[in-house]
């Protein structure tokens, strides 16, 4: 099969979609980016509790990096005010709630900007439904917002024991469960462990989905520990995790994770944020449940640690 004959869905939040989604639009189009909507922080907050609509931030992240690079349209989707009463808040973000005013139909909307946009493949949110995230946390407090938990686990100390959805019964949009059904492969992209990734295993009906695809699914690990999500972590740690969280469905193949060594002066301005390189610990028995792929994935060209994405798809789609 041909690159451009995959089909391809990543699942994920909009900015760990979006760095893989950049590069993967080179090799082809049929791509579907699975996308939480749980984000309640920044501008999109603002709009969800003004308009009652699900998080647009990270869908709009992900539009714009399958939309042609050199588009205006996608320059002004990315345009974020500095002053008056739009302060801080994004363009895009404005022109999709404003879509879904006019059609009344969110991932309706969603279709109608990514034509506007000329973008290669399709964005999904992972649910339809106004959901909220909550974390019941190591001492058996719960704190509800995306926004609020790495915050209070970074100032407290506390682990996340379990993420749960408000509501429950949320149930996963129709259309992600047609494109696993037909993917060839399906990466769970790197990000926020428990508010990007996490989520949309949650949403009822995703892990079934996932458990019965006949792609190759892959989990892209995270380089980088964050602060209040995943302190401490190793790799074996963000596996159990999903694992913790995939209601008993097995849905990953294969675990990919970086070797390469990081710079000391990269690792030194990463510890200011409470972050250190992921350790490569493999329990044996994830190692006996699992392929694990150990590959030189970190960037650091730009003193910044960020995977590198066409070192990553060349080797997926060989």
């Amino acid at each position: 099969m041909n690159n451009s004959d995959m089909k391809v869905v990543l699942i994920g939040g909009g900015t760990g979609n979006a760095v893989l989604l950049r590069v993967l639009k080179k090799y082809t189009e049929n791509i579907t980016a699975i996308v939480t909507v749980a984000d309640d922080g920044g501008s999109t907050g603002s709009l969800r509790n003004d308009m009652g609509i699900v998080a647009i931030g990270d869908i709009r992240n992900c539009l714009v990096a399958l939309a042609e690079e050199e588009s205006i349209m996608a320059s002004l989707m990315d345009l974020r005010f500095t002053e008056g009463f739009v302060n801080k808040q994004s363009l895009g973000n404005i022109i999709i709630a404003g879509m879904n005013k006019i059609c009344g139909n969110f991932p309706l909307s969603v279709k109608y900007i990514s034509e506007v946009l000329a973008i290669k493949g399709q964005v999904l949110p992972v649910t339809t439904d106004n959901i909220v995230l909550s974390a019941k946390l190591s001492n058996g407090k719960v704190i509800n917002g995306e926004s609020k938990i790495p915050k209070y686990c970074a100032k407290s100390g506390l682990k996340i024991d379990r993420i749960n959805l408000i509501p429950r019964e949320a149930k996963v949009f129709g259309e992600c469960v047609d494109a696993i059904k037909a993917a060839d492969i399906i990466v769970y992209s790197p990000g926020s462990l428990y508010t990007s990734l996490i989520p949309n295993l949650l949403v009822q009906g995703m892990c079934e989905a996932l458990s019965q695809t006949k792609a190759k699914r892959y989990y892209l690990a995270n380089i980088m520990t964050e602060s209040g999500e995943t302190t401490d972590y190793t790799l074996s740690d963000h596996v159990k995790a999903i694992q913790k969280h995939s209601e008993g469905y097995d849905v990953i193949d294969y675990v990919v994770y970086n070797v390469a060594e990081i710079p000391q002066n990269i690792q030194r301005s990463y510890m200011k944020e409470n972050a250190v390189p992921v350790k490569p610990v493999i329990d044996y028995d994830l190692m006996e449940k699992y392929d694990f792929i150990g590959m030189e994935l970190a960037d650091t060209k730009e003193g910044n640690v960020r995977h590198d994405s066409e070192y990553f798809w060349k080797y997926i789609l060989k």
